[in-house]
């Protein structure tokens, strides 16, 4: 963190997610499958996002910066 214009994520097993803006706009979703999964963040202004990720009945939160 920051971030530039990927992330990778590394997860247990296949997933959804949603990163959002601060105002709580949906900026980006999509799934993803066990392992690593590439986000590609070259779309996102500079900013503060959240990235809420959902696996079964699990869910996560993270705040990320993107800078470039």
């Amino acid at each position: 963190n920051p971030a530039n214009n990927f992330c990778t994520l590394i997860v247990s097993q296949d997933f959804n997610y949603i990163i959002t803006d601060f105002s709580g706009r949906i900026v980006q979703s999509s799934t993803g499958k066990k392992g690593g999964h590439l986000l590609d963040l070259s779309l996102l202004n500079n900013g503060i996002y959240l990235l809420k990720v959902q696996m079964d009945n699990q869910t996560y939160l993270r705040k990320f910066i993107v800078s470039k």
